[in-house]
């Protein structure tokens, strides 16, 4: 469980090197109906650091400042480079 405005670190284990552009990206999980998703929302978190160590990757974050940007929920976190998404994780995001 994280709140907002929370600094918090995501850490990652690659085979290769992550080159370019480096991203996270909370995804809330919307249910449909009659043919609309409802609450359906991706949000680029703001990346505070980025520290490698060997083939692991220390991602300094900072979550939403409120519940105008991201409603409390779980959330899909990925960590995307050059636009390839990792597998998600999920994230409770809590007031």
């Amino acid at each position: 469980m994280v709140g907002y405005g929370e600094l918090f670190d995501v850490i990652i284990m690659v085979p290769t090197l992550v080159g370019g552009i480096v991203k996270v990206n909370f995804v809330s999980a919307p249910f449909t109906t009659h043919s609309f998703s409802q609450r359906q929302r991706l949000v680029n978190l703001a990346i505070t650091g980025l520290e490698l160590v060997g083939t692991t990757y220390t991602i300094g974050c900072t979550l939403p400042p409120s519940g105008n940007v991201a409603l409390s929920s779980y959330y899909m976190l990925f960590v995307v480079n050059n636009g390839v998404p990792s597998i998600a994780s999920w994230i409770q995001l809590i007031s």
